[in-house]
Formats: C-alpha cells, sequence, structure tokens
C-alpha cells in the first residue's frame, strides 16, 4: 500500500488550495472525497431536470476574493485551463420605482450612478469608502498568514486610530450604517452587505461583512469561464500533474492516531490510506474531533471545548432557474449591464430588516432579500444557443419555526422568490424552462455542512482571527501531532478566497522543514511583512 506525505479530507476549493500548494512543493498528496464530484460548495454541474445543456453553479458565483488574490499568482492555474472573466459592473441595486443602482469598480463611476437617485448621499459614500479603504489596509494583511493572538488584537487598541477601527467593528451595522447615510434605499443596500456573514442588520459582530462593496472597487470582480468548478478543475489537474492523486466517492469514516501522531485514514468501505507525514482535515474542527476521532485519543478537555463552536440557525436557500431569455429590468432602464452585475434585491433599510425579523423567528422571508447572478450573460457557454441561467439566492432558518420540514416548504419559498424577482425583471416568469430548488437542509444533506451553513461555523468577531475556530485551533495546527485544519472554519473564514488552504500548506511545509517554492516564498515573504507592518501600526 502506497504511503503519502499528506492526506486530505475533503475537496471543496480549500482542501484543493492546501493539496495544490503541497504537491507544487514536492509533497506526495492524496485528496479524499466523500461526494463524486470535485467542489464542495464550488461545483457547477447540470442539475435541473428536463434542461440539458443549463449548467450551474450550485454553490459560489463570484470569485471577487479568489480572482484578485494571492492563490491565482501563485499556483500556475491558468496552465491547468482556468481562464477569470473579468466583468463590469460588479453589482446592480434596483429600487422600488425607477432608480437603480450600479456599483463600478471606478468609484467616480459609481458616485455618478449614485448621484442620479441620491445626490445628497455622494460625499456621504466617499468618506464611506475611505474609511473601509483605510481599515481593509490594517486588516487584509492578517488575512494571509496565522492570525495575531488575541492579546495581540487587544494590544492594537493603543493608537487612536485604531480604537476608532475597533468602535466601529464592535457597533451593530445597522448603527454603523445610520451614522453615514439617511436614504433609506441606500441604507438598504448596505444593510443586505451586513447580513453577508449570516447576520441580521442589527446584530453586533458582523459589521466587517460592511466593507466588501469598498473591497469591490479595490480589487474588481471575476467568474471563472465554464463555472465556479472550472477553479476546482483546474487545482485537481495541478496536483495530479505535481504526482498527486484526488479520489472522490471516499467517505473518510476515521482518522487514525498512533502513539498521539496522525498515521492513516479509513473510509467507510474498510479502506485504509496511511501517511508517513501528515492528515489535513478541511472539515470543520466539530465534525472532526466528534466524528472522526476516538475521544481518547483527543486531549482531555478539548471534547467540550468544540463543542462550544457555535454555527448559527442561519444558512442560504437557493433557486437556479433555466430561462428561455436574459432576465429584463424593464423599470429601470433595460440596461445589458445590468444583468452582467449581480442583481441585490434589497430596496430599503426596513425591508432588509423585516426580512431578517422573519428569519431570526425561523420563518422564511415573505419578502425575501435576494442576491441574483445571470452567469450566461457573462459566460454563454454555460447554457444551449439563446438560453440563460439564473442564481437566486437569499438567506433562510436552517431550523423552522413550528417543527416545519424543509422538504415541505420549499417549493412555496422558491415560488416566493421568484414572484419576488418577477416583480423587477417580470418577463423572467415566461421564461423559466426548469428549475432546482436547493434548501438549507438540502445543503446539509449535500456538503455535510453543519446547518448547511457554508462557512462551516459562525463568522462574527467571536470567532475570527485568533479565535477561528477556538484559540487553540486557530493556527491551522491540532493539538495531535501530524494532523491539521484547513477549510471555512478557519482563519480567515468563509468565502471563496483559498485563503484557509494556502495558509494552512505553508505552514504545514514549514514544520516539515520544507521549501515551498520560489514564487510562493516571495509572496508568503511579502504577506509576513504586512502582517508585521499591520501588528507593528497596533502598537504605534
Amino acid at each position: 500500500m502506497p504511503s503519502y506525505d499528506a492526506i486530505i479530507i475533503g475537496a471543496g476549493h480549500n482542501g484543493l488550495t492546501c493539496g495544490a500548494y503541497l504537491a507544487k512543493s514536492g509533497l506526495k498528496v492524496l485528496v479524499l472525497e466523500r461526494r463524486d464530484i470535485i467542489g464542495g460548495c464550488c461545483t457547477t454541474e447540470e442539475a435541473i431536470a428536463g434542461c440539458p445543456g443549463f449548467r450551474i453553479d450550485l454553490g459560489a458565483v463570484n470569485h471577487q476574493h479568489m480572482c484578485a488574490g494571492p492563490v491565482v499568482q501563485e499556483l500556475p492555474l491558468a496552465r491547468h485551463g482556468l481562464q477569470y472573466l473579468w466583468h463590469e459592473p460588479l453589482w446592480f441595486f434596483p429600487y422600488d420605482g425607477r432608480a437603480g443602482w450600479l456599483v463600478w469598480r471606478d468609484l467616480d463611476k459609481t458616485c455618478h450612478e449614485l448621484s442620479s437617485f441620491a445626490p445628497g448621499e455622494v460625499e456621504a459614500y466617499r468618506r464611506w469608502h475611505d474609511f473601509w479603504e483605510s481599515a481593509l489596509h490594517v486588516l487584509e494583511p492578517l488575512d494571509l498568514a496565522p492570525p495575531p493572538t488575541p492579546a495581540d488584537m487587544m494590544r492594537s487598541t493603543e493608537t487612536a486610530r485604531m480604537q476608532e477601527l475597533w468602535r466601529a467593528l464592535l457597533t451593530p451595522p445597522g448603527v454603523l450604517i445610520d451614522r453615514y447615510f439617511q436614504d433609506p434605499r441606500v441604507r438598504g443596500t448596505m444593510a443586505w452587505w451586513a447580513t453577508q456573514r449570516g447576520t441580521g442588520p442589527l446584530q453586533a459582530g458582523s459589521v466587517l461583512a460592511l466593507s466588501l462593496q469598498s473591497a469591490g472597487h479595490l480589487t474588481g470582480a471575476a467568474r471563472p469561464s465554464g463555472g465556479s468548478g472550472a477553479l476546482c478543475e483546474a487545482l485537481r489537474k495541478l496536483i495530479i500533474a505535481a504526482g498527486g492523486e484526488v479520489l472522490v466517492g471516499t467517505h473518510v469514516t476515521r482518522v487514525h492516531i498512533k502513539a498521539g501522531r496522525a498515521t492513516a485514514v479509513g473510509t467507510e468501505t474498510g479502506e485504509l490510506f496511511e501517511t508517513s507525514g501528515c492528515v489535513v482535515s478541511s472539515i470543520d474542527a466539530a465534525r472532526l474531533f466528534l466524528g472522526l476521532l476516538d475521544e481518547s485519543d483527543v486531549p482531555r478537555g478539548l471534547i467540550g471545548r468544540v463543542k462550544q463552536v457555535s454555527v448559527a440557525n442561519t444558512a442560504l436557500f437557493k433557486l437556479d432557474l433555466a430561462l428561455s431569455e436574459v432576465p429584463v429590468f424593464y423599470r429601470h432602464g433595460s440596461r445589458p449591464e445590468q444583468t452582467i452585475a449581480s442583481p441585490v434585491l434589497a430596496p430599503s433599510s426596513d425591508y432588509v430588516r423585516r426580512a431578517w425579523g422573519g428569519i431570526l423567528a425561523g420563518r422564511p422571508s415573505e419578502s425575501p432579500v435576494l442576491w441574483a447572478a445571470c452567469p450566461t450573460a457573462l459566460d454563454p457557454s454555460l447554457a444551449p444557443e439563446g438560453g440563460h441561467t439564473l442564481w437566486l439566492a437569499q438567506f433562510a432558518p436552517f431550523a423552522l419555526a413550528g417543527g416545519r420540514s424543509w422538504d415541505e416548504v420549499k417549493q412555496d419559498v422558491a415560488d416566493r422568490a421568484v414572484e419576488t424577482f418577477c416583480r423587477y425583471a417580470p418577463n423572467t416568469r415566461d421564461a423559466i424552462l426548469g428549475r432546482l430548488v436547493t434548501s438549507p437542509l438540502d445543503r446539509e444533506r449535500l456538503t455535510g455542512n453543519t446547518n448547511g451553513c457554508p462557512w462551516h461555523v459562525d463568522m462574527g468577531l467571536h470567532q475570527s482571527w485568533g479565535l477561528r475556530p477556538l484559540p487553540e485551533l486557530s493556527r491551522y495546527r491540532t493539538p495531535i501531532a501530524n494532523l491539521y485544519l484547513t477549510g471555512s472554519g478557519c482563519h480567515p473564514g468563509g468565502g471563496l478566497t483559498g485563503l484557509p488552504g494556502r495558509n494552512a500548506a505553508l505552514e504545514i511545509l514549514r514544520d516539515a522543514g520544507r521549501k515551498a517554492r520560489s514564487a510562493t516564498l516571495r509572496s508568503a515573504a511579502r504577506d509576513y511583512a504586512g502582517l508585521l507592518k499591520s501588528l507593528l501600526s497596533f502598537r504605534r
């Protein structure tokens, strides 16, 4: 039986990213995936019944952070087929009536669009962007290396600048939004951004999500040609080209520990894969320690700590449509750019808050806040000639009030989503050829993520940086020798970035006394220099 230098559990994009860095650096890598397709929450599949040729992204669709981040700069993914299609504008926010806001990468162009319906908010928006641009210059380097400890983060409050940043980070998002903006439509747009970590706009601890629109001005946005799954396919090809293996349909059910060290993994069918190096789990800490390890192998006290890691009752409800024509926002000018961008239906702050009131009470929203994308408007290869796909997502409770089952109500919730979207793009109703509904329960069944949570565990400040998922697990290592963590449950968290996979791989190579290839080393040196600069700015 062959022995591997690294065995990675799970072929989501972070597990594959970790495997690609390790394989590129000369390790013999094996990636094992439970499903029959790689990608986790980043797959592109022909999955709408009765609609052959319509390929949909079952999870992530936009690659704003991945396309501009270090992973695609350090790994030769273009050589393995990855091509990004950059799109402008980035976002489209239609409001009730005829007003709508196209958000471009260019700040001035975005402000010009804003001035057409809310001229009094232009200067506020510029100040808002200035604040978040400054904050991101301090915070983003922290994403590119193991996170600072809680003590380091607390010491960062020594300067007036950092005190103001921490004051903002601890403020409920809705309160911060209202300090800057007066127009309820602009407040609604920002309130939607506040929910992108799965928490309501009035819940403290999630304000960092408000930086995402400003980040788009800095990075731009793109989608892979051929769909999101093209990223994972390029990572798989890189691993194989470097001598590694990626096996699907292989469900890991046990991590074997010998003399305090991870030595092998066992599968549901009785296969045993041994490692002379390490085991890397890209599933979250709770599923690893509570499901794949014998309690006797886990250091005393850790099991109880892992059980305290929180996963909220909020997940994504998603609807994919096959269409015979592209959606058109007639009341908002019928501009083709509106469907090249990602439309978001969040017409006012009150609308967003009402929707979240229902979610927190365990009820799918009667008037849902919808995030949409029409991937075929940018990439026609994803559908037969003349056809289009529509990606519709909304947040929803995983556990429904009154003991209801998602299997009973999901079609009704999907109907409401269609009706809501058609108020803005009415031609969509008669263009529907087929649909696929994915409830939070379906997502849990599909990916194994607890509560269908796309971030594995909560993304609040209580589980960020050196606290994610726990302080003793925050640097990708575990107390068990040769057993590592990666994935969305690790720093810097969920979203399509590849950074948990990359950062974990660099720490594994460091522990093994192996050198990353030169391009990766140069980039890592820059990252650590940026981290040091940020930490020094904390103390200044």
